[in-house]
């Protein structure tokens, strides 16, 4: 019973740490595209 819930736990806390991590990530790109628009710029074949 405990250990279901401690594994519950466990897998929220990771979920959350994911979310915030994708997030800033996310935060991170977007912010770089503003003001470094060329990295983001595809090579051209």
């Amino acid at each position: 019973m405990f250990q279901q819930e401690l594994m519950d736990f466990n897998e929220t806390m990771l979920g959350n740490f994911m979310r915030s991590a994708i997030f800033s990530l996310m935060l991170v790109a977007g912010r770089r595209l503003v003001y470094h628009p060329q990295y983001f710029q595809l090579p051209s074949l």
